[in-house]
């Protein structure tokens, strides 16, 4: 990674849109898939603060590339943008708070 060192593991959440379920997932090392984790529970904003972010995914299911042709947040911030470019097939991800 340029600029600093990965600490692993890494992890994130998905959200399935159409069934609801959620998982957590994990990566132990940069050649390795997410697996499946489970964590105590925790937060990273304390009382009484709230953290009211968002994370979008946004799946590209044509065999068409697409392109991003412009955003605007009205209401807080992205903290990790959407993609440029999406190729046919896969995945962008989005986390606005």
């Amino acid at each position: 990674m340029p600029g600093g060192t990965l600490q692993l593991p890494v992890t994130f959440g998905e959200i399935d849109l159409d069934s609801g379920n959620r998982s957590l997932l994990s990566v132990g090392n940069p050649d390795s898939l997410p697996v499946p984790r489970t964590f105590p529970e925790d937060s990273i904003v304390y009382s009484p603060y709230r953290d009211f972010s968002c994370y979008i995914s946004i799946l590209n299911g044509t065999h068409f590339p697409m392109n991003l042709t412009g955003r605007k947040e009205s209401y807080g911030s992205c903290v990790v943008f959407p993609s440029e470019y999406l190729i046919p097939l896969h995945r962008s991800r989005i986390w606005v708070q």
